[in-house]
């Protein structure tokens, strides 16, 4: 562990806890009406657990515990790291399929089309084009279903509440306002959704947060908070048990 990593005695002593930033946030629930077609793209289990708060501190103490050139957390009780079978344990996500991935330019118009309503920003056919998260939160609330609502003005909520569980939870951005304008795409023909591999997505987008925020001057951490926080909680106490096992047996 190098001087500049997160973990040494003299960053924690000196770290100003004030500047870190957890931009994974719990989302709002979805509406009952869509909640079978989240089922079928693989976002139901995630959709129920979105809402629990995140420990932003607690995150802070697991990046000082965070080994990039091991992938794995150093606890008093032992090693431990995250899996792909921990993240479709904990979030319900696929994590067989094809990969995330696709042009990040698109036209304005898939906006429209997609979710009722044009929410882009930047230049059209620009690179880094994003749906603005607080807009897109507001009509959401605003998007009022009942039982003459079609089955096209049904997915359109679907997706609403797709891209909000992405850019909050998910996959959030380092400036936790807009969400990737590439993960439209992805959601417009729903049956086909769950044949993504939005767990693999996940995992890796944690590890490079991980790894980028182990170094002390970082202080925007951007993976989903929710995919590792009970995983390491549940891990840290079965090692402990295993250890007072052991020295007990010892002892014998």
């Amino acid at each position: 562990m190098g001087e500049t990593h997160r973990g040494t005695p003299q960053n924690i002593a000196t770290y100003n806890v004030q500047r870190f930033r957890t931009r994974s946030k719990h989302t709002i629930a979805p509406d009952e009406r869509i909640i079978p077609y989240l089922n079928i793209a693989g976002f139901g289990p995630i959709s129920r657990i979105a809402e629990s708060s995140i420990d932003h501190k607690f995150v802070l103490a697991l990046l000082e515990r965070w080994r990039p050139e091991t992938h794995t957390f150093h606890l008093p009780t032992g090693e431990c790291t995250i899996t792909l079978e921990d993240v479709h344990m904990l979030l319900g996500l696929p994590v067989d399929g094809k990969a995330i991935n696709g042009c990040v330019m698109q036209a304005n118009s898939l906006c429209q089309e997609a979710i009722g309503i044009d929410l882009i920003e930047g230049a059209v056919g620009a690179r880094g084009q994003g749906v603005n998260l607080k807009r897109l939160k507001e009509h959401y609330k605003k998007f009022r279903l009942d039982d003459e609502s079609t089955q096209e003005t049904i997915l359109q909520k679907t997706r609403c509440y797709v891209l909000l569980l992405i850019g909050n939870v998910l996959f959030p951005d380092s400036t936790g306002n807009t969400v990737n304008f590439m993960y439209l795409r992805l959601l417009m023909d729903f049956s086909r959704v769950g044949l993504y591999s939005w767990g693999s997505a996940v995992l890796a987008t944690l590890y490079q947060s991980l790894c980028k925020n182990a170094v002390a001057e970082s202080c925007t951490f951007y993976g989903c908070a929710l995919s590792y926080g009970d995983r390491i909680s549940s891990a840290s106490m079965s090692l402990e048990r295993r250890m007072q096992k052991s020295g007990r047996q010892s002892a014998a």
